[in-house]
């Protein structure tokens, strides 16, 4: 009787002492690798985002073979629109999750909907007015984003 309270003892201490070690062992393993990072790395990184938002934050990528969102486009587009504004969107202008994504982050914050959602331009999307401006083209209407010559495009209509 006394042999098996002693080993309960004993294993409630030695359950709490390998609890401990392990807690200690992740902490030293957590340490250990961030300081094996380089601050070089960090810095050179805040670098880079620095300048980025210093040049307006444009950006411009290239996915899907010939595919390119130009700078150009939504550059035009954040100078151009104010703030809050609904900016429709053809479907096969952004077909992949990762182009719609990045125009988004590109455009916030502007809201893009596809163009089929919008049934009357005049009434705006959810309380909020379509974007209207002259477009590139010269042309005065509601700003559509489309892709033409596998480049996205801003048309007015």
């Amino acid at each position: 009787m006394q042999q098996a309270i002693f080993l309960r003892r004993l294993y409630e201490k030695t359950k709490l002492f390998l609890r401990t070690l392990l807690l200690v062992a992740l902490v030293m393993h957590v340490v250990f690798l961030l300081s094996r990072i380089p601050g070089q790395v960090y810095q050179r990184r805040f670098r880079k985002l620095a300048e980025w938002q210093a040049a307006g934050g444009n950006f411009g990528w290239k996915t899907r073979g010939k595919r390119k969102v130009t700078q150009e486009t939504l550059a035009w587009l954040k100078e151009n629109t104010p703030p809050g504004v609904v900016i429709p969107y053809d479907p096969a202008a952004l077909q992949r999750p990762i182009e719609f994504t990045l125009v988004y982050a590109a455009l916030a914050p502007r809201l893009l909907v596809k163009a089929q959602a919008i049934d009357n331009p005049d009434a705006g999307y959810k309380g909020r007015p379509l974007a209207w401006a002259i477009s590139p083209s010269g042309k005065e209407g509601w700003l559509y984003l489309v892709s033409r010559d596998n480049r996205l495009v801003v048309e007015a209509r």
